[in-house]
């Protein structure tokens, strides 16, 4: 695998597309190959997530993982619902 990153510097440098295909042919079944490639080859930061622990409804902080959840639930719900109510009658 050094060998195949070290390629991947090089296309990098060079941007070879045809070394780099060659690259993902040679490791098409193994996906973790690949996945190291592509990162090399573009440097993308992964998202990190973020655990909501809690909320304000009703002008309450809410920290029960199942109210919250609720809370979540009866928003999306009902947000169709709601915003036909928002909308004037003509």
């Amino acid at each position: 695998m050094a060998k195949d990153l070290g390629q991947l510097s090089e296309i990098q440098r060079n941007r070879d597309p045809f070394v780099a295909m060659n690259i993902f042919l040679i490791n098409v079944n193994d996906s973790k190959r690949i996945w190291n490639g592509i990162k090399q080859i573009v440097h993308f930061k992964p998202a990190t997530s973020k655990k909501i622990i809690n909320i304000v409804k009703d002008n309450v902080e809410v920290t029960d993982p199942e109210v919250i959840s609720d809370a979540f639930n009866d928003y999306f719900a009902n947000i169709a619902t709601n915003l036909a109510k928002a909308i004037p009658k003509v």
